[in-house]
């Protein structure tokens, strides 16, 4: 099941989910373009991941955008 918006990406992409919804992302990450990034939260389920781990999830968020900023 492609994403036509996925295609349209020109940018660094970060996937983020709960762990325990891994067939969209998965499949996401697959056609995303380089570079790209997947992250998966232990014990997340879908849209309930940043609920069930909001500090973990905000801190990957802030680093995935620190690192992106450098590279530009």
């Amino acid at each position: 099941m492609p994403n036509k918006f996925l295609d349209l990406l020109s940018t660094q992409t970060l996937l983020a989910d709960g762990a325990k919804d891994i067939y969209f992302n998965r499949l996401f990450y697959q056609q995303a373009k380089e570079p790209k990034e997947l992250w998966e939260l232990p014990n997340g389920e879908h849209g309930a991941a940043f609920l069930q781990n909001a500090q973990e999830y905000s801190k990957q968020v802030l680093a995935f955008f620190d690192q992106a900023i450098t590279l530009v």
